[in-house]
């Protein structure tokens, strides 16, 4: 579903080489490419969200799939989404900067916006995502250690032919309990299933060094 042919810097149409930063990385690209669906946890500033992000984007550019599904679930601090002014991108749209981001600067903002504006790169709420099923897409699902166990059953059930990849952190889950995406990882090892598991640690930060610094800080002061 995805070419890893590319020259280096720009693709010929637009778009920019993705390029690993360290072997995990590479690792994660590798899955995208091979397999239907990939889970990867780990630290912020490791690239988890980057490259799901980037390759999808390059993806619908090419042509190889004709729709991405971003999705997160809404755990918010204050406001819920509902009563956020504006309408559905508005309210989404501080939660997906960082990715519009990384998908304008690789096919470009004018293109971005374009395929947003067809529907060919959709938001979506993680609770809307029960009436749907994924087919000849790219469906990124980000921050999944705030799903609910009965949540991910529900999304890991929608999937049809589309490239997936479930993404997050497990030691930031803001649940009081045991999160979905815990409870993935520990059925795709129970059972053998043939679904990569991509695990960044603190070594794989490339965000910068100050990121790097105060994770492995904050790990070894939680640990006392």
């Amino acid at each position: 579903m995805l070419s890893k042919k590319s020259k280096n810097g720009d693709n010929g149409n637009g778009s920019v080489k993705i390029e690993a930063k360290n072997e995990r990385q590479q690792e994660l690209i590798d899955s995208i490419f091979k397999n239907q669906m990939t889970v990867t946890t780990g630290f912020p500033g490791t690239g988890k969200t980057y490259i799901p992000a980037a390759l999808a984007a390059q993806a619908l550019l090419k042509g190889k799939i004709s729709k991405i599904i971003l999705t997160r679930p809404n755990v918010p601090a204050g406001e819920k989404l509902g009563y956020k002014p504006g309408g559905l991108y508005e309210k989404l749209d501080e939660w997906f900067t960082e990715i519009y981001k990384i998908m304008g600067e690789h096919i470009g903002f004018d293109t971005l916006e374009a395929e947003v504006n067809f529907g060919n790169i959709e938001l979506v709420p993680f609770e809307t995502m029960r009436s749907r099923s994924f087919n000849n897409g790219f469906v990124l699902l980000d921050e999944a250690q705030n799903v609910k166990p009965h949540q991910m059953k529900m999304f890991v059930t929608r999937i049809g032919e589309a490239k997936v990849v479930v993404n997050g952190d497990v030691m930031q889950s803001d649940l009081n309990h045991k999160s979905g995406l815990q409870t993935a990882i520990e059925i795709i090892r129970k059972y053998n299933m043939d679904i990569p598991i991509i695990e960044f640690d603190e070594d794989d930060i490339v965000r910068s060094g100050l990121c790097k610094e105060w994770i492995v800080n904050f790990l070894d002061y939680e640990r006392r």
